[in-house]
């Protein structure tokens, strides 16, 4: 970024959707764990296939808690999210997808923290790509689309990570996310997973406990 005019300047990215992407290291029971599931087509056209297993990371603590480890601290020392809510596995399975795959755009419904780790990739597997959804106003109204000299942090209405084993990814659930073609000839096979925050919200008349 450029100097700022005058002294003291700051930038700050407010009331964003945090997206957290760190490394780690994969055991080879891990990787044979997810490679040997079996798989069944997703029924739209060219979406990869899901695993039938769809409590993935109860049947593999290692990675369950692998993935606990980085969501942990995204939450509650990223966030600071208060320990007294409880963050509880409820969903998680393996996508596989070979040349051609690729994912819609979505998000993930009845959660509240998702993300994707990282098994077998290769270059050239296919980028994941996270969206603004249209509607919600960043820097500027969504109504406008101005041109731009550069694409940065602050302006971008998309932002791709591109993967490499043992890559792990977090973030709120409603943040739209897409994958890009498999544009190599070998499967590429990664874990997604749904977190709930469990506690009780609020006081008297607007208390909710879940």
């Amino acid at each position: 970024m450029s100097d700022f005019p005058g002294f003291g300047g700051a930038l700050y990215p407010l009331f964003s959707q945090p997206l957290y992407c760190a490394g780690d290291v994969l055991s080879d029971s891990i990787v044979n764990h997810v490679t040997n599931l079996s798989f069944y087509h997703d029924p739209m056209e060219m979406n990869g296939q899901n695993s039938d297993e769809q409590m993935l990371l109860d049947g593999c603590p290692e990675l369950k808690a692998l993935v606990e480890k980085h969501l942990n601290f995204y939450v509650y020392t990223i966030l600071k999210i208060d320990k007294k809510y409880r963050l509880q596995h409820h969903c998680s399975w393996a996508t596989k997808h070979l040349t051609g795959d690729k994912a819609h755009k979505h998000s993930h419904c009845n959660s509240v923290f998702s993300g994707v780790v990282y098994i077998k990739t290769t270059p050239g597997c296919g980028k994941i790509a996270f969206h603004n959804d249209g509607f919600r106003p960043t820097y500027i109204t969504p109504t406008l689309q101005p041109d731009l000299t550069e694409h940065n942090i602050y302006n971008s209405t998309e932002w791709t990570l591109e993967p490499q084993d043992g890559m792990i990814v977090l973030f709120p659930s409603t943040l739209e996310h897409s994958v890009d073609k498999n544009m190599d000839f070998e499967a590429r096979y990664s874990v997604a997973f749904n977190y709930w925050l469990h506690g009780s919200y609020g006081s008297n008349t607007n208390r909710l406990t879940v």
